[in-house]
């Protein structure tokens, strides 16, 4: 699964355990670790490691498994790093706090599922 597909298919499984404010920022165009960072905004700590775990489990399905887990024991920033793509599920606060949005600002963003309002900001 190339990255492009690999990022959509963990913004849906996020989307499909209720995760909010979905959003996937493309990284290609930086010489950073990843094509692709997928966020997610979960409403409380059991949230989040559901989330974690219900993409864990999706993908696990196709035959892809992370290379890496962290945080999924406190459940306030859960990372889930597929090498290509890196998922970040946090807390509404945890989020705000970080802002990977604002330090990665220039970058592609797309909303998951995808906006159809013209709310799809492009860099």
């Amino acid at each position: 699964m190339d990255s492009p597909a690999l990022a959509l298919e963990l913004a849906a499984a996020a989307h499909g355990k209720l995760g909010e404010e979905i959003q996937i920022l493309d990284l290609r165009s930086l010489p950073v670790v990843a094509d692709f960072f997928v966020l997610v905004t979960a409403g409380s700590p059991l949230h989040a490691q559901a989330v974690g775990r219900a993409l864990e489990e999706e993908l696990e399905r196709v035959g892809v498994r992370p290379h890496h887990v962290e945080g999924a024991e406190a459940g306030r920033w859960v990372v889930l790093d597929y090498f290509d793509v890196v998922v970040h599920i946090f807390l509404g606060d945890v989020r705000r706090f970080y802002g990977l949005e604002r330090l990665w600002g220039d970058v592609p963003v797309q909303g998951y599922p995808q906006a159809t309002d013209g709310a799809q900001r492009t860099g």
